[in-house]
């Protein structure tokens, strides 16, 4: 891992000020900055003509959006006007039926009405709802079941106590007026019926049987089958056990289906509302708009499907959306291309640069860029009344190691001890650097002497360490260094120049007193 380095050490707001200290006074500065961003971050124009493009294209979105809100809000409104007429119209039917019901109820209860004669007595029983239409069949059951009384004086034979409707009200004397589950008649050839049924009672309030008028669900297959609602909407009525009574269009099957799912629970939270949601009959989202019938357990729903709503928004979405693609991406294809072509010409440049800054065998700055480097660090320690250390770094008895084992396993030596010195020169402000053949500096900016010594130790002891640790597979002695720092205080009574000739003297005493060691500087009090 080798440090990305700015090896000129110059910010961009240093280069700016230099820009600034250059320009002729008087001249405004806003169309030359400008032109320098243009110029010199060709990003920054392609980013913020991007954005444009996406402010549109976002725009566009929104808009679209919100007409597609306002066709699902068109349709919902009609679908509720809808489910209102069709709760309206079935409510008004139960109540005609109810007021039949409690007419036989009460004539029952009746003795005088009980004791004339059977035509005269079924007429009495029975006038009000024999007008009705969609009637299967009324009857009168005793407390076992049987039929006591029915419009045309038939005898029936079996028990109906097995009913829903017979058992409900011999459980309980409140219920008042029940709708029953969809059920095949027995009576009339299987015809698939709803009982509305109220309780009969006896002189003491006892369960005396049940008075119901069985109704064809044919009469909500008609009332459905008048609408409207599209090529994959539906319509229906629905008992809030989720017995399906009627469907548009109908389902081809014989018996009322159950639906059950999460959606379904929506319906029977609240008397009246809207949701979207995917339909458990057949997958097609809806936009399900319902209303539960009043003292009844019937729920109607209108439900066109969403993508009948969204059609003709959809088409026009499509032509709009591809014209403000089209030309915002043309838009955008062009400003990147032209940003792509400054930024090849800007990096073409800059890697000239890097090329002649580099060392290309350890990919630390050379000596070139080190000089440069140095100089600027300098310059800002003084400036900020900070200290430098300076190492300078030399691999222990290289002529001989190279000439031993070759220049491949030299140069393979110099990259390791480049890679520990970037590894442990890593603060923004650190410098490491090939200073010739096997000599290495490192600077360090805003440090002290036991910073320097900490440092100083960590790489020689990590190249010692990293470099035993490959060369035992090869059968050849570790490469070790040698190490000399100084740190310094830049003042007018010192010098870079003085500074450098301490740390290659330190580095000088580290060699004479037996390599692989760091030495500070003996005559350090001069900096």
């Amino acid at each position: 891992m080798r440090s990305k380095l700015n090896l000129r050490g110059d910010s961009g707001r240093e280069r700016d000020l230099r820009c600034d200290q250059r320009r002729p006074p008087g001249r405004p500065p806003g169309f030359r900055i400008g032109i320098l961003y243009v110029l010199h971050r060709p990003f920054w124009l392609a980013i913020a003509a991007s954005v444009m493009s996406l402010l549109v294209f976002g725009a566009t979105v929104l808009v679209l959006g919100e007409a597609r809100h306002d066709a699902v809000e068109r349709a919902r409104q009609t679908s509720a006007n809808v489910v209102t007429a069709l709760t309206g119209d079935i409510a008004r039917s139960i109540e005609v039926y109810d007021l039949a019901l409690s007419a036989i109820v009460d004539g029952i209860k009746d003795p005088t009405v009980m004791a004339l004669p059977a035509e005269i007595r079924r007429r009495v029983l029975f006038d009000r709802s024999t007008a009705a239409g969609f009637i299967s069949g009324i009857y009168a059951m005793d407390a076992r079941g049987y039929i006591f009384e029915e419009p045309h004086g038939k005898t029936f034979r079996g028990s109906f106590a097995d009913r829903d409707y017979f058992r409900v009200h011999n459980r309980s004397q409140n219920v008042g007026l029940y709708v029953s589950a969809p059920f095949r008649s027995r009576i009339r050839e299987g015809v698939l019926s709803i009982a509305l049924s109220r309780r009969l009672t006896d002189e003491r309030g006892d369960f005396a049987g049940v008075a119901l008028i069985a109704i064809d669900v044919k009469y909500f297959h008609q009332m459905l089958s008048k609408l409207s609602v599209g090529p994959h909407g539906s319509a229906f009525v629905i008992e809030s056990d989720g017995a399906l009574l009627a469907r548009n269009p109908a389902l081809a099957i014989s018996a009322a289906p159950k639906i059950s799912s999460n959606t379904f629970a929506q319906m029977l939270a609240a008397d009246r509302g809207s949701y979207e949601a995917v339909s458990p009959v057949d997958g097609v989202t809806r936009l399900f708009t319902f209303s539960h019938v009043p003292r009844s357990n019937l729920i109607v729903s209108v439900a066109p499907a969403l993508q009948d709503i969204t059609a003709e928004w959809r088409q026009r979405s499509t032509i709009v959306g591809a014209l403000v693609i089209v030309v915002t991406s043309s838009f955008m294809v062009a400003v990147w291309l032209l940003a792509i072509a400054l930024r090849e010409r800007d990096f073409a440049q800059t890697e000239l640069r890097k090329m002649a800054d580099t060392d290309g065998l350890t990919g630390l700055a050379n000596r070139r860029a080190l000089d440069a480097v140095l100089e600027d660090t300098w310059a800002v320690a003084s400036i900020n009344g900070q200290r430098v250390g300076i190492l300078f770094v030399d691999a222990d008895n290289f002529k001989a190691y190279n000439d031993a084992f070759g220049h491949n396993a030299g140069d393979e030596a110099l990259r390791l001890i480049a890679d520990c010195l970037s590894l442990h020169a890593r603060r923004g402000s650190d410098v490491a650097a090939r200073y010739g053949g096997e000599e290495f500096v490192v600077a360090l900016l805003g440090t002290d002497d036991k910073h320097a010594a900490t440092v100083a130790e960590a790489i020689r002891a990590d190249i010692e360490a990293e470099s035993g640790r490959l060369e035992r597979h090869r059968a050849q002695p570790p490469i070790t260094v040698s190490i000399g720092y100084v740190v310094c205080s830049p003042r007018p009574d010192n010098s870079l120049a003085a500074a450098l000739r301490l740390a290659d003297e330190a580095l000088y005493a580290a060699k004479q007193a037996g390599r692989n060691r760091v030495t500070r500087a003996s005559d350090e009090a001069t900096c």
